[in-house]
């Protein structure tokens, strides 16, 4: 695994235990050490990678538009109706949010 790959992988193993820790706490009571210790990984590397709570915040927000926009990006391919493709656009979205 090459440096830029390790690095992209503890960002994400952040990310991740950032997510769960803010769905379980909320973002105003989540702590970066918390956020630590759920990735597996120290403090001090969490700041490495992040400047502070509100810049994993969005990561994580960043994170879940482009994993909607992927998604909306395949249901949209084989669609032609503009009003379909509007009216997939708004389920896809409703159901990433349901889900998670």
């Amino acid at each position: 695994m090459t440096d830029l790959a390790k690095k992209d992988s503890k960002k994400k193993m952040i990310i991740e235990a950032a997510t769960k820790i803010f769905a379980e706490k909320g973002y105003q009571y989540a702590t970066i050490s918390e956020i630590a210790k759920e990735s597996g990984i120290s403090t001090g590397l969490v700041y490495s990678y992040f400047e502070n709570k509100l810049d994993v915040l969005f990561s994580v927000i960043m994170l879940f538009w482009q994993k909607i926009n992927q998604t909306i990006r395949e249901n949209l391919m084989h669609l032609e109706d503009p009003v379909v493709k509007l009216k997939a656009v708004f389920l896809t979205f409703h159901k990433r949010l349901l889900s998670g």
